[in-house]
């Protein structure tokens, strides 16, 4: 059940664009990080919020995506992928700087979840 959530700033992403960074991260979630596709959500917000890069305002697009994931399901090579492949997308559609940032937050079982149920309590029940 992973979240992926993506913020871009300067030009707004095609609609093209948008469909195909949405369909890459959910087959990358997929495929590295071993997620059903089917529950992994993807969201790209468009924001006209100044950002500056080493103090200075920039006119490249910028992008920060974030990825959530519950802890331990990953291996730390498997996350050292999904930062260099999430980034690899966000730059296949955005002229990016290199401080443009991929996060993976890795949450406790016992604190996220979907359809009203923590991923512990999904454990259990299936125990």
């Amino acid at each position: 059940m992973p979240f992926v959530n993506i913020l871009t700033s300067g030009k707004p992403l095609a609609d093209t664009d948008a469909q195909s960074l949405c369909a890459n991260m959910t087959e990358i979630m997929a495929g590295t990080a071993h997620k059903q596709a089917e529950l992994t959500s993807v969201r790209i917000q468009h924001s006209d919020a100044t950002w500056s890069i080493a103090g200075a305002l920039t006119d490249q697009s910028r992008a920060h995506m974030d990825i959530h994931v519950t802890q331990g399901t990953n291996t730390a090579a498997e996350i050292a992928a999904l930062v260099e492949q999430g980034y690899g997308e966000l730059e296949k559609v955005l002229d990016l700087n290199i401080a443009t940032y991929v996060i993976v937050h890795e949450h406790p079982a016992t604190n996220w979840g979907y359809g009203g149920c923590t991923q512990a309590g999904r454990k259990e029940d299936a125990g």
